[in-house]
């Protein structure tokens, strides 16, 4: 995350969305390095009355960088999924910005690095892993590095964001929720799934 003060300093705005506000849509040329303060974002496609979720940014966490810094159009769309407060920062004082700053420069690249490799694992699993596995995997992928004992960690996404992510159906995956929690993977507490 970049600091407020330094993207101040670079000329990045403040932006106040209410939610279910498309902020871009897919196929628009990128134009701003967009960061959240507080709130949260999906990427998304739609097509065939259907959307596939692409990622899901948060508190603190920037998106939509990889068409930003390529020059190209965005590959999805951005919306919010609650209340946002984000910053939005033009193409030449960001490049200016990762001119001056190895340190931001190198703190990107390695977030971008991370969910390249992630994003591979995903695509493995959607291409051979049954629904078990895939939601196991994604929601161990979540939980990652944070010191969390088995069965307390509860998953922040509901079960359609889940089928949104992993490109199945919902019914499906509460059918396959309901299964590992009689397999005793997953238990079910107050309506959240929690691994």
């Amino acid at each position: 995350m970049i600091s407020a003060t330094l993207l101040e300093q670079y000329g990045a705005i403040q932006c106040q969305l209410p939610k279910a506000v498309l902020l871009f849509s897919e196929g628009e040329e990128a134009q701003f390095y967009y960061q959240i303060i507080s709130g949260a974002i999906k990427m998304v496609n739609f097509g065939d009355g259907k959307e596939f979720v692409q990622g899901i940014f948060e508190d603190g966490q920037s998106f939509g960088e990889p068409p930003f810094l390529a020059r190209k159009p965005y590959p999805a769309s951005a919306m919010t999924t609650r209340p946002t407060s984000l910053w939005r920062c033009n193409r030449s004082p960001f490049s200016q910005l990762l001119a001056d700053h190895f340190d931001v420069h190198w703190q990107i690249t390695q977030t971008l690095s991370e969910r390249l490799v992630n994003k591979a694992r995903l695509l493995e699993r959607v291409a051979i892993e049954h629904a078990e596995e895939r939601l196991l995997h994604y929601i161990d992928q979540l939980k990652n590095g944070q010191p969390i004992p088995v069965g307390q960690y509860a998953v922040p996404y509901t079960r359609q964001q889940l089928a949104d992510l992993l490109g199945l159906r919902v019914e499906t995956v509460i059918r396959t929720v309901k299964r590992l929690e009689q397999r005793g993977e997953l238990t079910i507490r107050l309506g959240k799934i929690w691994r």
